[in-house]
């Protein structure tokens, strides 16, 4: 018979791997055989935690605190799941009991500083990082976190050190090469352009590396106006991420198509709504459009607060959906959704946000790809506010291009994509705007650039707030950013983005044939509000 320790050894090492199922095998027969030891029941937690069942993780990281209130990892272990309970200010609470049985250890101010960030305490967390790098001054990945906390607080010029510490300490570090580049606009005088291509010179072992390292270059070469130069690391970046990910544009756009064809007049207007509730306000649209941006400027108000990039609507929206059986595909999927009780959807969406908000009667919902859904937010929220921001086409697709997403947007990294999708989210738009005239408010960057205070005022007016001046000074706003634009929120509105795509009009041939072949004008600014005038 295997003995305690060796057991949670071997555990401790599928835990490392990922392989779940041999974990959860060997720590039911440690928690049997052992029913005391606390560190099986740690164990079983941290595993049902990965196995996205977060119930049965607290029930047995309730146990562990049970048997063993002065180990600061049962502690953590019960935060975690809390966390994925979204339990946040329990969450928070548990990790300082922990971190108060091991006050200077590194380790355990790390974990502290993790559920810190989790749960929206973003100045805490840049405390116990910075606590923890006295005690661990050379750990690179403390660094990194720690710049990280920095960038969402608006610190840039902290941040990109950070990034520069993290990189002394580990050179491996191409997430940090990436983030040091993007965080700051670099200079004739300072950039680290030398750095970077000869490090994309030498052999790199790892293709994510060198992608982060492509995207880094190419945005310091466009900073400094080395425009040709940068678009060829950038293309080789974006190609090697297109090269290792399995996506298929058709089948985004067969979805849209699909939407379309599901959400006719008919069958919408046949549908009940839901919760007639003011509170939500949803921002829409492609990323790197402008959608930050209006959040900075609608959560500066005094009676709104933002949430940030929330996946809950979709969520909740799937979860009815299996109520009625399991779909068989996303056709099946999107033809399903019309089973759904609207109220049931609302409801669950405002309970599923509740344990992230604030005092504040109004609350942002800024996930870009809740464009999908506008039919359905309406119905389950009819009195919700939706903004749809827009941008000129080619500066959208080439924003995206640009841009080195994290797990999402996979039509990002491909030009013919790029327009494919962007035809199709057009059409899809279109078609919400047709359903629903009057329902959405559709904002373009472009009009923000040049008429900030009066589109300020009518999104203002849309979501029927009173004027705040301290709206358009948007900068001033001191709340966390954790989207891709964290960086460039924190400076006034500036025009020196609109148009940058001709500086690259020859590269970007692929979108701008595809974009003429359907229609639509390459430099217009989208006017989607064209259809609740008419």
């Amino acid at each position: 018979m295997a003995t305690e320790h060796t057991l949670l050894r071997e555990i401790t090492g599928h835990i490392a791997r990922n392989q779940l199922d041999e974990a959860a095998r060997l720590c039911s027969s440690l928690n049997k055989q052992y029913p005391q030891n606390d560190a099986g029941w740690c164990a079983a937690s941290v595993i049902a935690c990965k196995r996205r069942a977060p119930q049965r993780g607290l029930v047995c990281a309730d146990k562990a605190v049970s048997i063993n209130p002065q180990d600061s990892n049962n502690w953590f272990a019960r935060a975690n799941v809390l966390v994925a309970l979204k339990q946040f200010d329990s969450a928070l609470i548990d990790a300082q009991k922990a971190l108060a049985l091991n006050p200077n250890e590194a380790k355990f101010l790390d974990n502290a500083a993790g559920i810190a960030s989790q749960t929206g305490h973003f100045e805490l967390a840049e405390k116990y990082y910075t606590e923890a790098l006295t005690h661990s001054p050379e750990n690179p990945r403390l660094h990194f976190n720690l710049g990280t906390i920095k960038r969402f607080l608006g610190r840039q010029n902290e941040a990109a050190d950070c990034f520069d510490k993290a990189v002394t300490y580990d050179p491996t570090d191409f997430e940090s090469y990436h983030l040091r580049s993007d965080v700051v606009s670099q200079t004739p005088n300072s950039n680290h352009v030398e750095q970077l291509s000869m490090l994309l010179d030498a052999p790199i072992a790892d293709w994510r590396g060198e992608m982060k390292l492509c995207f880094a270059l190419a945005k310091e070469l466009e900073d400094l106006k080395q425009f040709e130069d940068s678009f060829k690391y950038l293309e080789r970046g974006a190609n090697l991420r297109r090269r290792h990910m399995t996506y298929d544009v058709t089948t985004d756009e067969r979805a849209m198509d699909d939407i379309i064809a599901t959400y006719s007049e008919a069958s919408f207007a046949d549908l009940e709504s839901g919760v007639s509730t003011e509170s939500p306000i949803f921002i829409v649209g492609l990323p790197r459009t402008g959608t930050t941006l209006v959040e900075r400027i609608l959560s500066n108000h005094s009676e709104v607060e933002s949430l940030g990039e929330l996946n809950e609507f979709a969520l909740e929206l799937t979860r009815g959906i299996r109520r009625h059986g399991s779909p068989a595909d996303r056709r099946h999927f999107i033809e399903m959704s019309l089973l759904t009780n609207f109220d049931d959807l609302g409801r669950a969406y405002l309970n599923s946000v509740s344990s992230r908000r604030g005092i504040k009667p109004r609350f942002i919902d800024k996930l870009p790809l809740n464009f999908l859904y506008c039919g359905l937010i309406h119905k389950a929220l009819p009195r919700a506010k939706i903004i749809h921001v827009t941008r000129r086409p080619m500066d959208a697709c080439y924003a995206m291009y640009k841009r080195l997403f994290r797990d999402a947007y996979p039509m990002s990294y491909d030009l013919e994509d790029l327009g494919r999708y962007y035809l199709s989210y057009r059409s899809l738009m279109t078609h919400w705007h047709q359903l629903m005239p009057g329902t959405l408010h559709s904002v373009s960057y472009e009009s923000l650039v040049e008429d900030l205070e009066g589109e300020t005022r009518r999104l203002l007016s849309f979501c029927e707030l009173p004027w705040q001046a301290d709206c358009i000074e948007f900068y001033r706003n001191t709340a966390a950013s954790t989207t891709a634009s964290a960086s460039q929120i924190r400076q006034p509105i500036y025009n020196s983005s609109v148009g940058k795509w001709q500086h690259y009009s020859e590269q970007l041939t692929p979108i701008s044939l595809l974009l003429d072949e359907g229609g639509v004008a390459i430099d217009e600014v989208p006017d989607f509000d064209q259809f609740s005038r008419s």
